[in-house]
């Protein structure tokens, strides 16, 4: 789904319909360019460059709960590293949300 707007738990998508949501996660694709000052309206999520200012663990600490992959690009490769990123999210909201998976994370 494409959201168009939010407001609150209703969102509305790029067709112009509405839906209201309960999730337990969200998860935001942006691209090479984020966007993020422009999509993430809390004060000082983002640098000069408009790169989220993230703490080791890929979280904002003033937004618990939200993550970024991607940010950085080591030598290993950054595909490499947004793997691990992935995973290391997935167990973090696997505990926080209390869903038990057999998934190989």
């Amino acid at each position: 789904m494409h959201v168009q707007s939010t407001a609150g738990a209703t969102v509305q998508n790029n067709d112009n319909a509405t839906i209201t949501l309960q999730p337990d996660v969200i998860v935001a694709g942006t691209g090479f360019r984020t966007g993020i000052p422009e999509l993430v309206q809390i004060p000082g999520i983002a640098d000069e460059k408009g790169r989220p200012k993230i703490s080791g663990d890929q979280e904002f600490e003033k937004a618990p709960r939200l993550y970024f992959i991607g940010q950085i690009n080591p030598l290993s490769g950054q595909l490499r590293e947004i793997r691990a990123e992935a995973g290391r999210i997935a167990r973090k909201l696997r505990k926080q949300v209390g869903t038990q998976s057999n998934a190989n994370i």
